[in-house]
């Protein structure tokens, strides 16, 4: 049964990997055309071509969730728990980011009106609790994940992250340049 799952499990991340990979794998010019020319797809084969944001931001989760099983060499007992405690770590980080964004948005709405320094001085205010807030949240998550493992998984965790955060990053570069290369 378990080599079942854990093969089920392989083939669902193979599929999900190749699906990354196709979303953010640069384009030749003549993919880059628009397909208005084609005839569109049948019903049981219509697909957005582009994955949306939240796509592929579920894809990497997926992505790093096999990456830390494989990385920490995480047994079937410690797996279910594990990915349940990084979940809740990714969805905290996720949480303050949207935040952050929607505070620094209206920020920034503020600065395009008439100065109104006191709105401003509560909005930085907020803003500082928030992130204090995020980074209790965050550790607190943390240190949730870090029951599970034991001090040498714990540091392999931690440059895993920091490996897949780099990737991350290379990969929204190279989708932000294909963007600015499309007529």
């Amino acid at each position: 049964m378990r080599d079942r799952m854990a093969g089920s499990r392989r083939w669902l991340v193979a599929g999900l990997l190749a699906v990354a990979s196709v979303a953010v794998a640069p384009m030749s010019p003549a993919a880059a055309q628009p397909r208005r020319a084609l005839p569109p797809p049948a019903a049981d084969q219509a697909q957005d071509p582009e994955p949306s944001p939240g796509e592929v931001s579920r894809l990497f989760d997926a992505y790093v969730v096999m990456q830390a099983q494989e990385q920490l060499g995480l047994d079937d007992a410690h797996f279910g728990p594990f990915v349940t405690r990084l979940r809740a770590l990714q969805e905290v980080r996720r949480r303050h980011v949207r935040d952050r964004a929607l505070a620094v948005q209206e920020m920034r709405r503020i600065l395009q009106g008439p100065g109104n320094e006191t709105l401003l001085r509560d909005r930085l205010d907020a803003l500082a609790r928030l992130d204090a807030a995020a980074q209790a949240d965050s550790a607190k998550a943390m240190a949730a994940v870090d029951e599970l493992l034991d001090v040498r998984q714990r540091a392999r965790f931690r440059v895993l992250e920091q490996q897949l955060e780099i990737r991350k990053l290379e990969l929204v570069g190279r989708a932000r340049q294909r963007l600015r290369n499309r007529p």
